[in-house]
C-alpha cells in the first residue's frame, strides 16, 4: 500500500490555523519534560484529510516551535471501519 502525502510549509498550516482549527481527531501521543507531542487528522479545505504531528509545550512557561519540521509532511487519510480483536471478560453465566 502506497501512501500518499503532501508537502505543506509552516505557513501554510499557520494560514489554515492547523491545529488548533479543522481538527477532527487528536490524540496525545507522547510526553516528555518540556513538551507533549500530538497527532491528529485535520480537515483541508479542498475536502480532503491529513494527519500530521506536533508539539506543545508542557507548560506555560515553556516555549516550543509547534512543527518539528519545515516543511511538514502530512499523510492523506479516510475514514474507514476496522475490525479488531479483543480480549474480553468470559460471561459466566453463558457457559455450559
Amino acid at each position: 500500500m502506497t501512501k500518499i502525502t503532501r508537502t505543506f510549509s509552516r505557513n501554510e498550516l499557520d494560514d489554515l490555523d492547523v491545529p488548533f482549527e479543522h481538527m477532527v481527531e487528536q490524540a496525545v501521543v507522547d510526553t516528555d519534560r518540556w513538551t507533549t507531542i500530538h497527532e491528529g487528522v485535520f480537515r483541508h479545505p479542498d475536502g480532503r484529510h491529513y494527519h500530521v504531528s506536533w508539539q506543545e509545550p508542557a507548560t506555560e512557561h515553556q516555549e516550543c516551535d509547534t512543527w518539528v519540521t519545515d516543511p511538514v509532511v502530512a499523510t492523506e487519510v479516510e475514514q474507514r471501519p476496522v475490525t479488531v480483536m479483543q480480549w474480553l471478560p468470559v460471561d459466566g453465566e453463558a457457559r455450559p
